[in-house]
């Protein structure tokens, strides 16, 4: 958690969290979920999508396919950003609520792969979205679209990195 001291009001911008990407939850773009249940309809990257607070989960499980060389994974990641002060009239979906923080939980599943160059790790990983906390309360679990012929191209997306994710 970011709070701003002395007199600020508000948090620097370099001091505050974002989620999303390569490295965090492996469905979305970077800053394009959050904060809370805050839905804004351009999916750019956007200054705004940051927060004071942060909750992230990651779990990956690795298992060797070709001799050290190539790693296949499963993995899952929760979480989300809040905003935590209610300053200069911050919309209430950003906030952070005990009561609603739970369901405002985004997360994902998905398989990747790992090839091991020794001095250098290059991985890709295909992210799915499980629970997508900015849709309409009811249609939150967009898992329940696994079957549909759009749920692939709407929520799933293909990350690549340098180096484990965490």
């Amino acid at each position: 958690m970011v709070y701003p001291y002395w007199n600020q009001k508000v948090t620097p911008f370099d001091k505050l969290f974002f989620i999303g990407g390569a490295n965090s939850l492996r469905a979305w773009r970077p800053r394009t979920i959050g904060p809370g249940a805050y839905y804004e309809s351009s999916k750019n990257f956007r200054i705004d999508r940051a927060g004071d607070f942060i909750i992230q989960a990651n779990a990956e499980y690795r298992f060797d396919i070709f001799s050290k060389r190539l790693e296949g994974a499963f993995f899952v990641d929760a979480g989300n950003v809040w905003v935590i002060r209610d300053v200069n009239d911050v919309d209430p979906l950003k906030l952070f609520k005990l009561n609603t923080f739970i369901s405002e939980i985004a997360a994902n599943t998905g398989v990747g792969l790992r090839f091991d160059f020794e001095f250098f790790l290059f991985r890709l990983d295909w992210g799915m979205q499980v629970h997508n906390p900015e849709k309409p309360i009811g249609q939150t679990w967009v898992i329940k679209e696994f079957a549909r012929d759009n749920y692939f191209t709407k929520y799933s997306i293909l990350n690549f990195g340098i180096g484990y994710p965490f």
